[in-house]
């Protein structure tokens, strides 16, 4: 797994002041693989993208682990990747909208889900 680098403070940079600069906060799915305390470190919100397994939803990192759905996948069971919930990207956009920052969405599993559809609802 990469390690990122220490975050640069917006009063770092030279051309900068804190006082006219709008915070902005990265909002990623759990396909980033970020643990919690990277996340955290990194100021970045992690939307955990759904899986369906068989009638079941699962919410990856919250109620199965990737290291579960790999074996399920390993396994032969049919697993399909949803997006994550509406109501979780309503909370976190409101959340940083409450903080007056700006969100940046950027999502890994674009290409294997609709990641951005319930944005766009």
């Amino acid at each position: 797994m990469w390690k990122a680098a220490s975050p640069t403070t917006i009063s770092s940079l030279p051309w900068s002041s804190e006082a006219n600069v709008t915070r902005i906060r990265i909002i990623t799915d759990s396909g980033a693989e970020l643990t919690p305390e990277e996340a955290a470190s990194l100021g970045v919100t992690i939307l955990p993208l759904r899986y369906a397994v068989g009638n079941l939803v699962y919410q990856e990192g919250v109620d199965i682990s990737t290291e579960r759905l790999l074996c399920l996948i390993a396994e032969g069971k049919s697993v399909r990747a949803l997006p994550p919930s509406t109501p979780e990207i309503t909370s976190a956009l409101e959340s940083v909208a409450k903080a007056g920052e700006v969100a940046l969405c950027l999502h890994t599993a674009g290409g294997l889900v609709q990641v951005a559809e319930p944005v766009r609802e």
